[in-house]
């Protein structure tokens, strides 16, 4: 199911810590199916891709005197 946009990003974080757990824990990447490597792969190109936009983020964060540690 798709996260509402209120949302979003606090779910998605709590799933990509999931996420995270498992890929330091090889032994739970050893399971692995086709589709879920694939997704794990893609989900690499995501992570460089959101990498190197947070420059830009974290200007625009800044312009909006958002209050958190940068």
């Amino acid at each position: 199911m798709a996260n509402m946009s209120y949302c979003r990003f606090h779910n998605t974080r709590n799933d990509m810590m999931d996420c995270l757990g498992a890929m330091q824990e090889y032994t739970k990447l050893d399971n692995l199916g086709d589709m879920e490597r694939s997704a794990l792969f893609s989900m690499l190109d995501i992570a460089r891709e959101m990498i190197d936009m947070e420059d830009e983020v974290l200007d625009y964060l800044k312009s909006m005197d958002v209050e958190e540690e940068f």
